[in-house]
């Protein structure tokens, strides 16, 4: 019998690296990463024959079947047929998170990827710890390496990108260029989530209007007076997410659970 179970569906692997040039094929082959062939051999046990799924890394939405080609020390995986294209419409996702406890930034990477975040931004706010965008660069690496691991075991169609951003205004800038629609998780605020993606045509099955949708989570002790005005004076409207506090590492997950079902992509 196969190593893989017949009972589970296969491992999902990113890859950038195919033998057939810079385009993936029918018939063509894939290479894995060592770390991810390694993880194939030895706790997958994966044999010859057996199926995986690959998602190109510069071609997020497509899932390809492969079969494992060669188990030697060079592996390849033969790419079989497309199994998905990239949806015809989706809202994207971007989590705006202000830097918390740096311990709490792996968990927010990991549950934000599991639920549909399709990009992580950590920014330094006024209530985050000192020296937080130097300390989190050096843990930007490994929030990168937990984004990869959750992006396969949940099955996503891409890996989320984590970066950093300084300051609130250069972001803001970059967000309204790309149209991006902004919202800032705010207990204080008079609408919650769901009556303000409803405003804006955000309903189940409506494939509304928006298809970018920024939302921005404060660090422990939210968001200053004066990061508000700012948002406030960007044209960003805020909005509770319920009748419930959220700890700083479950909000963004949770935000990102609501809008995925509020539009029926979940």
């Amino acid at each position: 019998m196969s190593g893989a179970s017949l009972s589970r569906r296969p491992a999902r692997f990113f890859v950038d690296v195919f033998e057939s040039g810079d385009e993936p094929r029918c018939g063509g082959s894939a290479r894995l990463s060592a770390e991810d062939w390694h993880h194939a051999r030895r706790v997958l046990r994966l044999r010859q024959g057996d199926a995986v799924e690959l998602v190109c890394a510069g071609a997020p939405g497509r899932v390809w079947e492969g079969r494992v080609d060669d188990i030697g020390h060079s592996p390849l995986i033969r790419l079989v047929r497309v199994l998905e294209e990239p949806a015809s419409w989706g809202m994207r996702i971007l989590l705006v998170q202000g830097i918390p406890a740096l311990p709490k930034v792996d968990d927010i990477i990991d549950k934000g990827t599991q639920v549909g975040v399709d990009e992580f931004v950590l920014i330094a706010a006024e209530a985050s710890p000192s020296g937080a965008i130097d300390k989190a660069e050096s843990r930007l690496e490994r929030w990168r390496r937990i984004s990869r691991e959750a992006a396969k075991q949940s099955r996503q169609p891409a890996v989320p990108a984590v970066t950093l951003a300084q300051r609130p205004d250069d972001l803001i800038r970059r967000l309204v260029q790309e149209v991006w629609w902004s919202l800032v998780l705010d207990p204080a605020a008079d609408v919650s989530l769901a009556d303000a993606l409803r405003l804006r045509g955000c309903e189940w099955g409506s494939q509304g209007t928006v298809r970018r949708f920024a939302v921005w989570v404060g660090p422990e002790g939210g968001w200053a007076s004066d990061e508000l005005s700012l948002f406030l004076g960007a044209g960003i409207g805020t909005a509770r997410l319920g009748r419930r506090i959220l700890r700083a590492e479950t909000a963004g997950p949770v935000a990102a659970a609501v809008i995925r079902f509020a539009v029926g992509d979940w």
